[in-house]
């Protein structure tokens, strides 16, 4: 497929509400990856995204203007897995509480980049060790938002305090 994100957006999408710029778009629901605007140019297709460390997933494209908050966002999709963890297994259900936890004490100005390396850190524990996929999925978009937005993430959390 030769059809990329920024053609999705602009051409298909009818771009950004009120002319606002692009800051990120979410790919393939909360378990997908974060695309920065370097990734605009991406095509939307399995290899393509493969390459850029996303996956399709449901489909879901959620777009970010500049004035949207990764880490608001992030805290949003790690309360859901952790509202969804079944409990069955401890990695999922005690690492979902880690992941609000952390980013919640994060959020409230109280963390550090240390904190941002330990949420990385239980995800991929979360991801090795889980038994189902959702105990594995948070790992993609805390990856990707980290990978692209980690002084972000960090400005962020100077504001809270």
């Amino acid at each position: 497929m030769e059809t990329s994100l920024r053609e999705i957006i602009y051409r298909y999408g009818g771009g950004i509400r009120n002319g606002k710029g692009f800051k990120a778009a979410s790919i393939g629901g909360a378990a997908g990856a974060f695309v920065d605007e370097a990734g605009l140019d991406v095509g939307m297709d399995y290899d393509s995204l493969r390459d850029y460390s996303a996956v399709l997933g449901s489909g879901a494209i959620l777009v970010l203007n500049e004035d949207a908050s990764i880490v608001e966002l992030l805290r949003g999709i790690l309360h859901f897995f952790a509202h969804e963890s079944c409990g069955q297994c401890a990695p999922c259900r005690i690492g979902t509480d880690r992941l609000v936890a952390i980013l919640d004490r994060f959020c409230s100005g109280e963390g550090s980049e240390q904190d941002l390396d330990l949420l990385l850190r239980v995800a991929r524990m979360m991801r090795d060790t889980s038994f189902c996929p959702l105990g594995q999925s948070p790992v993609m978009p805390i990856e990707s938002a980290l990978g692209a937005f980690k002084q972000e993430s960090l400005d962020y959390a100077a504001t809270r305090t």
